[in-house]
C-alpha cells in the first residue's frame, strides 16, 4: 500500500497481485483388486465370494458393481456367512447392495449382523447384480458370501 500528499489532496492506492489457478480433474485409480462378473456353470454350482482382502480389511473407497450368472432356467441363492461392513443408518457409506432377488427389491446392507434367518436371498431370474462399495472412513473385515 502507498500513500501520495501534493496540494492538500491524498491518493493513496494499494497493488492487487492477481493469480490464476489450474485445476486438473484425474481419473480415479483401478480397483485395488480385479472387480469382475461371476460365472456359475453346471460343475461349479456352489462358489463362496468374499470382499476384497477378507478376512482382512476391505480397501477404502472401492466400488464394484458385478453380476452373477448362473446357468439358465436355474436361481441363484445366496447365504452370508460374514458380514462386517461399516454400519450407517441407510446404509450411504458402506453396503453390499443385491438387485434381481425374488422377495426383495434392491436389498442394501450394512453393519454387523447377518440376515436374519428367515430372509432368503433368491433370485428372480438365473442373475443377480451385486454392488459392494467403501468410502475413505472406516474399514472393516467386509463380508463372504455363499453363491449356489
Amino acid at each position: 500500500r502507498a500513500a501520495y500528499f501534493d496540494s492538500g489532496f491524498e491518493l493513496s492506492f494499494s497493488a492487487v497481485m492477481w493469480t490464476t489457478t489450474t485445476t486438473t480433474t484425474t481419473t480415479p485409480p483401478p480397483p485395488p483388486v480385479p472387480c469382475k462378473d461371476i460365472t456359475l456353470n453346471k460343475e461349479q454350482r456352489i462358489m463362496t465370494f468374499t470382499s476384497p482382502f477378507y478376512p482382512n480389511l476391505y480397501p477404502a473407497n472401492y466400488h464394484c458393481d458385478f453380476r452373477i450368472t448362473s446357468p439358465e432356467g436355474t436361481r441363484i441363492f445366496m447365504a452370508f456367512e460374514t458380514l462386517k461392513v461399516e454400519y450407517t443408518e441407510k446404509c450411504t457409506k458402506d453396503y453390499v447392495q443385491i438387485e434381481g432377488l425374488k422377495d426383495y427389491f434392491g436389498v442394501k446392507m450394512c453393519g454387523t449382523k447377518l440376515p436374519p434367518s428367515w430372509m432368503t436371498l433368491v433370485s428372480v431370474t438365473n442373475t443377480v447384480d451385486v454392488t459392494f462399495h467403501s468410502d475413505d472412513a472406516k474399514q472393516l473385515r467386509g463380508f463372504k458370501m455363499f453363491i449356489t
